[in-house]
């Protein structure tokens, strides 16, 4: 049996209908958006409850972005501008940094270190462990050394240095080479010989021919004999004879 549709009867049940409908319904629930956007504007917020954000291209902010729980970055991060971190940072991979670095509060490196290139540093620098160079190091300034010093190996000073040890000084410009004291006099070469002067340049010289001498008196020793120059006379009985040279015997005449 078929059925007859009131042709008098209104559509506002219809209507109803459908307005209840469309009031119940989660239009957003599968919703997508292609070549156009979605605005939120006047203080709206997108808020996300037990779900997630998935971005599969680019994510633009322009203004602040606030994160309060744990981020994760997983492939490249690069980062232009400048960059703040009030708390704790912890890298446990590598750290490569290709610009200037500037660190201006208290820097502690718990592991090994190496540092390939040039190392300035313009503030006092203190070491309480070892310090191991095993290459050349250059000191410019003044070093002061306060503790125990222990050297293994040479040490040569050049381009006329001193070594100043208290009222000694080795001077490797005096006397060719030698060491003075303050108070006067030292210990040089002289011609391939060793020196010993006082202050009223008074001394010893050693070598083929060991000399002692004080103003114009001297006694040389050589293999053949000893000398003394300037010697003065006297009337006594003599006992002891010189030659022209001042080479001394013992008389027995």
């Amino acid at each position: 049996m078929g059925r007859f549709n009131d042709l008098t009867a209104g559509t506002l049940a219809e209507i109803l209908r459908r307005l209840r409908r469309l009031e119940n319904a989660s239009p957003l629930s599968s919703s997508s958006v292609g070549r156009g956007q979605m605005r939120f504007y006047d203080g709206s917020v997108l808020l996300i409850e037990n779900g997630a954000l998935q971005v599969t291209g680019t994510a633009t902010i322009t203004g602040t972005l606030q994160a309060d729980g744990t981020i994760n970055f997983t492939g490249t991060t690069t980062i232009t501008g400048p960059m703040t971190v009030s708390g704790n940072t912890k890298i446990t991979g590598n750290f490569d940094v290709t610009g200037p670095t500037k660190l201006n509060g208290v820097t502690e490196i718990g592991g090994n270190t190496t540092i390939t290139g040039d190392l300035a540093v313009k503030g006092p620098a203190t070491i309480s462990g070892k310090l191991d160079v095993t290459g050349p190091m250059a000191t410019k300034g003044t070093l002061s050394v306060e503790g125990v010093t222990t050297l293994k190996n040479d040490l040569n000073v050049t381009s006329g240095g001193k070594i100043t040890a208290g009222n000694t000084v080795i001077d490797p410009s005096s006397s060719n080479g030698g060491v003075t004291f303050n108070s006067g006099g030292g210990v040089g070469g002289n011609g391939g010989t060793v020196a010993l002067r006082g202050s009223s340049n008074a001394g010893v010289l050693a070598g083929a021919v060991a000399s002692m001498f004080a103003g114009a008196y001297s006694v040389d020793v050589a293999s053949d004999g000893v000398r003394v120059t300037n010697l003065p006379t006297t009337g006594s009985a003599p006992n002891l004879y010189a030659d022209s040279s001042g080479k001394l015997y013992r008389s027995t005449a």
